[in-house]
């Protein structure tokens, strides 16, 4: 049984990069609970998205538009968040077409028919960084992770994968290029992998848990 652990301060928590968050999500289907498909699409939306933990906890049925067609993925509107206080802005973050799927099939497990409801039944920031490191650290990768991880493990796998600062300010909603430069200043050179890699598990991977 998954162990609850509290969840670190944001500002030291560990950034979860791609090679990562497929063993959290491979560890998550796994288990073929009742929550795996909500455990695995949080990770993998989360980082598509580069969500913040509020943004997460906040993300409910109505504000997920899936795009036509198979695998197309969906369009999240987040309205007022820390960066768009007003809510003023036009960009609606992109989900892939595995976190997609993997957030669907979740819906779908629910039989949910109210578009209030919120995607991952997490109520707060800190609920859904402690929801994250026992993620982790059943996965086995290590402690010192948080909600903030998602959209860090993104921003630095972008970042190595040689974006632009203009880029990696867009798709991460910052007002500020100070922050998005601290980002590229933390990985001290050009090793990571690209941030938008397909999180798709093999076959063998899941033992046939996965979609």
């Amino acid at each position: 049984m998954a162990t609850t652990a509290p969840a670190p301060d944001v500002k030291r928590a560990r950034a979860l990069r791609s090679a990562d968050a497929t063993e959290v999500i491979v560890a998550a289907l796994g288990r073929c609970d009742e929550l795996s498909f909500r455990d695995a699409a949080l990770i993998a939306v989360g980082r598509d998205a580069m969500l913040r933990a509020g943004e997460l906890a906040g993300l409910r049925w109505r504000d997920v538009e899936w795009l036509p067609g198979a695998g197309a993925g969906a369009l999240l509107s987040l309205g007022a968040t820390k960066g768009d206080r007003q809510a003023r802005s036009r960009y609606r973050p992109a989900v892939g077409a595995y976190g997609g799927e993997l957030l669907e099939v979740w819906r779908d497990l629910q039989g949910l028919g109210d578009a209030g409801a919120r995607c991952f039944g997490l109520a707060s920031t800190s609920t859904v960084g402690r929801r994250v490191r026992t993620l982790c650290l059943d996965a086995g990768i290590g402690d010192g992770f948080s909600g903030h991880s998602l959209r860090r493990g993104a921003a630095h796998d972008l970042a190595a994968s040689g974006a632009d600062p203009y880029e990696l300010r867009h798709r991460g909603r910052w007002r500020s290029f100070d922050t998005v430069l601290r980002y590229i200043d933390e990985l001290g050179g050009p090793a990571g992998a690209p941030a938008v890699l397909d999180l798709r598990p093999t076959p063998a991977a899941t033992n046939g848990a996965g979609p």
